[in-house]
């Protein structure tokens, strides 16, 4: 075995009888090949290394800082729904703070549908919360006397029983499930009576202007809708619109099947493909035809027995008069 004269630095201790450390060569004496070293001073020499450039990328990893997150909201145009589980779109809400929109007083009376057929019915309660000082609404239990309106009040409401009856039965979970344009609106003429209540089918003749500007000149837009211009999951639906951001062009949507998904900033131009659809039940033989079902038919079958026709979907707009 071959002998190198020892160095003034601490050697290694290596248990390996066949191999021992040598002694590292003075700067005099040439190096010798690598296939001649003791596998095991190989070794720590690996692990000398592979040690020094872990802690090298460690070090790196944790003095790195991620950029601080904008303190400002969007200022373009959304290309799809801004969800409020996000920062960008809290950012945006604080902006409806600060402004004359609707969101706060719809906000204190937004609940979540009671069941899957019920978007209508709680869209009216959220619209009529917003409202109660100059409504006076009958409210029921649990909170009486104390003014706020529940679904079960609403639908409990005589007026609003002319239009989705709530006798033997609940209309509204009958065939064709839910609740039309024109039924909503007659519904919101009983809970808003000394208001304008009127209702908007959103067709092609409509612009993305119009329905713009139509949106703007209501301080309680109610929107009929369906998911699919908005890329969720779903079929026609009912919401309210809790205000406007203008550089982003979106509306404040409430959607109240909140156990599904939350309120999101829409693009105005999702929100009028979404409203620009046909309800295949849109218009229907009301309340007579309810009477002809047995509960045994098909979709096909009750379809006909309600003599449902096409109608667009579209906004229900309430202003003071």
């Amino acid at each position: 075995m071959s002998s190198y004269a020892p160095v003034s630095s601490p050697s290694f201790s290596i248990d390996d009888d066949d191999d021992p450390m040598p002694s590292f060569p003075s700067s005099s004496e040439p190096l010798p090949p690598l296939e001649n070293l003791p596998r095991k001073l190989l070794l720590h020499t690996c692990l000398l290394a592979s040690g020094l450039l872990l802690g090298v990328t460690l070090s790196a990893f944790l003095s790195f800082s991620p950029p601080p997150p904008s303190s400002s909201p969007p200022s373009s145009p959304l290309p799809a729904p801004l969800y409020l589980n996000s920062t960008s779109a809290s950012l945006l809400l604080s902006s409806l703070l600060s402004s004359a929109s609707p969101y706060p007083a719809l906000a204190r009376g937004f609940d979540a549908q009671l069941n899957q057929a019920y978007c209508g019915v709680a869209t009216l309660a959220a619209a009529a919360n917003s409202r109660l000082p100059e409504l006076g609404i009958d409210t029921a239990e649990p909170y009486a006397p104390y003014l706020y309106a529940t679904q079960r009040s609403v639908r409990l409401d005589s007026c609003v029983g002319s239009f989705l009856p709530f006798d033997e039965s609940d209309s509204v979970l009958l065939p064709p499930y839910g609740t039309t344009l024109s039924q909503l609106s007659a519904a919101a003429t009983c809970l808003f009576p000394d208001h304008l209540v009127t209702p908007h089918p959103v067709s092609p003749s409509m612009s993305l202007a119009s329905f713009r500007e139509l949106l703007l000149s209501t301080p309680l837009p109610l929107l009929n809708f369906h998911r699919s211009g908005l890329s969720q999951a779903g079929g026609g639906h009912w919401s309210p619109l809790a205000g406007y951001h203008e550089p982003t062009d979106s509306f404040l949507l409430l959607d109240v099947a909140k156990y599904k998904y939350p309120p999101a900033f829409v693009p105005t131009q999702l929100l009028y493909d979404a409203a620009m659809t046909v309800d295949a039940c849109g218009e229907w033989d009301f309340p007579a035809g309810q009477a002809r079902l047995d509960g045994g038919e098909t979709e096909e079958e009750w379809r006909e027995k309600l003599g449902c026709g096409d109608a667009y979907r579209g906004v229900v707009t309430v202003q003071a008069m």
